[in-house]
């Protein structure tokens, strides 16, 4: 994914209007393009079924298609947002959001959810709406650290406020919550108990990373663009 941004960008100065990173890019991505961009391969190659290894063959990657097909998907849905709304980018509808929050972070996320439906992440347990919204909350998160080191003078918005963000959940977490009271009980790690769901959130996502733990099953899920 990060290719995949990187990509866009740099090639979004060659003709922006055509960049992925546009509505009208976003309406015209492919499958191909996107594959390129993220420097995914579609096929691998194996022996031949029956003439042996001497004669390869190429396969095409169900998986990576399928990545691919929700990505162009996601695009589509979002150029068609954004053309109704009249808005040339998500970034220029963005910006425009931030001016009208004046500072009001959950604001953005409701915003951001309510107007894109790849942001809303909002699903039924027990008829009970359960509201996730990582990405939402990840883009405002992202947006308010990156602009609020810089003097007021320097911005065209108000920061975000994100004080009161949860966690942002994802399939990392759950497996790491079981075990979070143990590693929280751990001798020398009290000062957990005085950190913020934002601390504890990129701290438990950190610890879920270490070897030692990559034992406990983690959720997977296909045919879902919300991780």
């Amino acid at each position: 994914m990060e290719m995949l941004v990187l990509s866009a960008y740099i090639s979004s100065s060659d003709n922006p209007d055509s960049s992925i990173l546009s509505a009208r890019g976003m309406r015209q991505a492919t499958v191909a393009q996107l594959a390129d961009l993220a420097r995914i391969e579609t096929h691998v190659e194996k022996a031949h079924p029956t003439l042996g290894s001497a004669v390869k063959v190429g396969e095409k990657d169900e998986e990576a298609f399928e990545i691919l097909g929700l990505l162009a998907g996601v695009l589509k849905e979002t150029s068609e947002v954004l053309d109704r709304l009249g808005n040339r980018s998500i970034g220029a509808w963005l910006l425009e959001k931030l001016g009208d929050a004046e500072g009001d972070g959950p604001k953005l996320v409701r915003d951001l959810a309510s107007t894109f439906p790849s942001f809303r992440d909002v699903h039924l347990v027990d008829d009970q709406p359960i509201f996730i919204l990582k990405k939402a909350l990840w883009l405002v998160t992202v947006v308010s650290l990156a602009f609020g080191t810089r003097e007021p003078s320097e911005v065209p918005f108000k920061v975000p406020n994100i004080s009161s963000f949860p966690v942002f959940a994802d399939n990392v977490l759950p497996n790491v919550v079981s075990r979070a009271h143990e590693l929280a009980t751990e001798t020398g790690k009290e000062w957990l108990a005085s950190w913020t769901e934002q601390e504890l959130d990129g701290w438990l996502w950190n610890e879920g990373k270490w070897a030692d733990r990559r034992d406990i099953e983690r959720i997977s899920e296909k045919g879902t663009v919300y991780y």
